[in-house]
């Protein structure tokens, strides 16, 4: 297919635009400088309605400073397959496949873009064939308000995200859960959580309004593999905790398979991302008051 003038293209994730006369483009990378592999899409609309022409995975030396010339014309043939999500009414968030191989410095897009999606949409993502790699679907979600129990009276924002290997197939992920009622309670003097979301490997909670020195108000943060009593504070620390007042409070719990996700995706071998699956669920603007504590 013929590349047309308001055809577009990225280039390593992130560089992209609209294709220009000749099909030659020169591209400014965010990549570190070396070599590395890289990879480009061209396609022809946006979203999940765009249509993908082709693509190609290279090799390149990234010079610092310098930009890299590419002939889009000389693009090849990719394959495409199909993302297809379903969201509860009132939820809306944003889809993509992310592409990882050895040799790469940066994960790049195996979507011509993210994708904003409420409802039930689909899309189409790009699969190099023969050239190996992990494609990560990555799905991050905001769901409606919580309004349950005392710990979300007025609102709360749930949110989940999930990071699941595709396979290089037709991709229909299930949303994951997200925080609900019983899963949460707070003793009154804000020290012991009781932590219980279905599935969850960890939590990492942040807490603003429970810890001070003086009259400063200190962040307070602690990671757990479950429910948590927080220790009493020698003296000679200098910080207690509050006995009154509102305590602020956002809260995160994982869930995760195959091998620990952050060292997979900071070193990008394939290897390691193969099989991944990484879900989690964040609760934010949620509040109490010391002296009362609160549950979901």
């Amino acid at each position: 297919m013929p590349l047309a003038s308001d055809d577009a293209f990225t280039f390593d994730g992130s560089s992209g635009g609209q294709v220009a006369p000749g099909g030659t483009q020169v591209a400014y990378l965010s990549l570190p400088p070396g070599p590395q592999k890289a990879s480009l899409l061209v396609y022809r609309g946006y979203g999940s309605g765009a249509t993908l022409l082709g693509g190609e995975v290279f090799d390149l030396v990234v010079e610092e400073g310098r930009g890299a010339t590419v002939n889009l014309s000389d693009r090849d043939t990719v394959e495409t397959r199909t993302w297809i999500v379903a969201l509860s009414e009132g939820a809306y968030g944003t889809v993509g496949v992310l592409y990882f191989k050895d040799g790469m410095r940066r994960y790049f897009a195996a979507t011509p873009s993210y994708a904003t999606i409420q409802g039930t949409e689909a899309g189409r993502y790009a699969v190099f064939p023969g050239q190996g790699g992990v494609y990560l679907g990555q799905l991050n979600v905001r769901l409606s308000y919580l309004r349950s129990g005392s710990l979300c009276a007025q609102e709360c924002s749930p949110q989940v995200l999930l990071l699941e290997d595709t396979r290089g197939l037709d991709w229909a992920p299930g949303l994951p859960s997200a925080w609900g009622p019983g899963q949460l309670q707070v003793s009154p003097d804000g020290r012991t959580w009781e932590l219980r979301h279905p599935g969850a490997q960890g939590y990492e909670v942040h807490v603003r309004g429970l810890l001070y020195r003086g009259t400063e108000a200190l962040p307070l943060a602690f990671w757990t593999t479950s429910s948590l009593t927080l220790p009493e504070l020698p003296s000679s620390l200098g910080v207690r905790y509050a006995a009154s007042g509102e305590v602020f409070f956002s809260i995160l719990a994982v869930k995760k398979g195959g091998l620990d996700a952050l060292g997979a995706a900071l070193a990008f071998q394939e290897t390691a991302l193969s099989g991944l699956s990484l879900a989690s669920a964040t609760l934010s603007g949620a509040q109490f008051a010391l002296g009362v504590g609160g549950s979901l």
